[in-house]
């Protein structure tokens, strides 16, 4: 009786997910029987999802001798390295049928006869679906010298379109320069409010689709608020400005905006100055962006108002927009993750002993690494003050950060490690309930997405 009332559930269950996701999920790839050595072919898969949101990654294996690029990822995130095409999304297209295209180029000793194949992956009620595609069989053909020079773009074309890209931001400002990029700022004074201004700026980004950040100092006196992000998640804080991108908007330009007013009285020149960060194949890299001046000649009369701050120790909306994406994204890719056991020793409970003088100057901290940070405050409170409050018996270090005195735990290079730390001090009786990771690149802090986009780490609830 009970194994048929199991089954019956079990039934029901399949027939309420071919409702909602079962087959109306499909995924289509559209390769030409044919191709040539050298010459550039676009390959567009269609994915049919009905009513799916959330989460997913499209994945295909390349055969040897293939050049691939980004054509239109529909807002995922594009890599291809190792013979293998990914695309990740955090939030799937809204639409219920939508095509990701990609270039692809056959080399010289590629294999007269190759196959594709590919694998869509998803999630539905905490479960992780794979739909798989194809195979699709083509043919290489000879090679043909002049559809190659055709399909390449020399050096001195793309310096071309740079210069012509420079002409055409007459009022922009060019902050940065690379092989892969242009990036310009423009400041400008709004007309109905003179003590505000628009900060806009383009990336000329060319092949770069994946994750990007841009990073802005602006004056003291001056608040940022958000305008136009891009599809990017906006943050200010303690005078920064930041600009965030899981999966830079497709096109060969990206253009944001946000807005400063002054709130006191300014002085000198203030500038704006900043940063840019990307991921490219697999690789992060940053960049520099050179200040640009403020015009504050026709500011009007500034009435200072008293500014309120609050830390508490917790997580910001935007790090817990983007954890509780990398849970979802761990979920998809955990069967390509392999991970040895990982022991978080107990701390060893020894009397605190006080000294006088410091023998011992801790050398600089490198790469990626994690802590647990219990408290924040603007006051210094004494050396053994957590031993006897909170029965935190180990070290605790003391950062200054954005004006708070902030008090952390243990250092590791893994972030599992970090958070089971986490997890054993809410699970103590030491009055602590709000601990939570902190992450750091060289020594600065950064945010927890970050550090495991840059270490390529996974996400633990």
């Amino acid at each position: 009786m009970a194994k048929s009332i199991i089954l019956l559930l079990n039934l029901i269950g399949v027939i309420i997910f071919e409702l909602f996701y079962g087959e109306v999920v499909t995924v289509k790839q559209d390769f030409p029987t044919n191709m040539e050595i050298n010459v550039t072919d676009t390959i567009v898969v269609t994915i049919s999802k009905n009513e799916l949101n959330g989460f997913a990654k499209l994945q295909q294996d390349i055969p040897n001798g293939f050049n691939i690029e980004v054509v239109d990822s529909k807002g995922g995130t594009f890599s291809f390295k190792d013979n293998i095409l990914k695309i990740i999304w955090i939030a799937l297209p809204s639409e219920k049928e939508f095509q990701i295209s990609y270039a692809i180029t056959p080399t010289e000793g590629v294999a007269k006869t190759v196959t594709f194949a590919g694998k869509f992956s998803y999630i539905v009620e905490n479960e992780r679906q794979n739909i798989d595609f194809g195979p699709s069989s083509v043919t290489i053909g000879a090679s043909d010298a002049t559809l190659a020079e055709d399909s390449e773009v020399t050096k001195e074309e793309k310096n071309a379109n740079k210069k012509s890209a420079k002409q055409n931001k007459p009022k922009s400002e060019l902050v940065a320069e690379g092989d892969d990029y242009l990036v310009y700022r423009e400041i400008a004074q709004l007309q109905d409010e003179t003590n505000k201004f628009r900060v806009t700026l383009i990336i000329e980004k060319n092949e770069i689709n994946s994750f990007g950040k841009i990073e802005e100092t602006i004056p003291s006196g001056f608040v940022a608020t958000e305008e136009n992000s891009n599809e990017g998640f906006f943050s200010f804080k303690g005078n920064q400005v930041k600009l965030l991108w899981m999966a830079l908007p497709f096109g060969e330009s990206v253009t944001a905006s946000y807005l400063i007013e002054a709130t006191s009285e300014i002085s000198g020149e203030p500038e704006i100055f900043g940063k840019f960060s990307f991921l490219k194949d697999e690789e992060t890299y940053a960049t520099n962006l050179s200040a640009s001046k403020i015009n504050t000649n026709n500011l009007t009369e500034i009435i200072p108002t008293e500014e309120i701050a609050e830390e508490t120790a917790t997580e910001t909306p935007l790090e817990k927009v983007i954890d509780d994406a990398k849970e979802e994204v761990a979920m998809i890719e955990s069967e390509e993750i392999v991970e040895a056991p990982i022991e978080t020793p107990k701390p060893e409970i020894k009397e605190e002993k006080l000294v006088s003088n410091i023998t011992n100057i801790p050398s600089p901290e490198t790469g990626i690494s994690y802590k647990v940070q219990i408290a924040a405050g603007h006051k210094e409170v004494a050396a053994n003050y957590f031993a006897k409050v909170h029965a935190i018996k180990e070290p605790v270090a003391t950062e200054f950060h954005e004006g708070w005195r902030k008090y952390t735990v243990g250092k590791f290079p893994i972030y599992k490690a970090a958070r089971d730390k986490r997890n054993e001090i809410w699970a103590a009786n030491n009055k602590i309930s709000d601990a939570f990771v902190t992450a750091y690149n060289q020594g600065n802090r950064i945010t927890v997405q970050e550090a495991l986009m840059i270490s390529k780490q996974q996400w633990f609830k």
